[in-house]
């Protein structure tokens, strides 16, 4: 990811989180959910959809209460910045009613 091979990033992190699932491992589930937010939010800018992986992150980070839920709430900020308030609060709305 840091050389720009994000195609190759994908697949490692697609493995990752199926690891991280078959372990049970909630804190590795989250922080490959943000990497994948980031190439979403970087390589894509598809940021409806990095939006989407860092609010899970969040969430299971948040459960954990794990540290790493500062570096998400960073990454969900500078989305916010980069969306405008209206289509991130709109995506954000949405993302909140499909998860309850």
């Amino acid at each position: 990811q840091e050389q720009g091979n994000y195609e190759e990033a994908v697949k490692y992190y697609q493995r990752s989180l199926k690891i991280a699932e078959e372990l049970g491992d909630k804190s590795g589930i989250a922080s490959t959910l943000h990497q994948l937010g980031r190439i979403h939010e970087e390589k894509d800018k598809d940021f409806p959809a990095a939006l989407e992986t860092y609010f899970y992150a969040l969430l299971i980070f948040k459960q954990l209460n794990d540290p790493n839920m500062d570096i998400v709430e960073s990454s969900i900020g500078r989305l916010r910045e980069k969306m405008g308030e209206e289509a991130f609060e709109t995506a954000l709305e949405k993302l909140r009613r499909h998860s309850s």
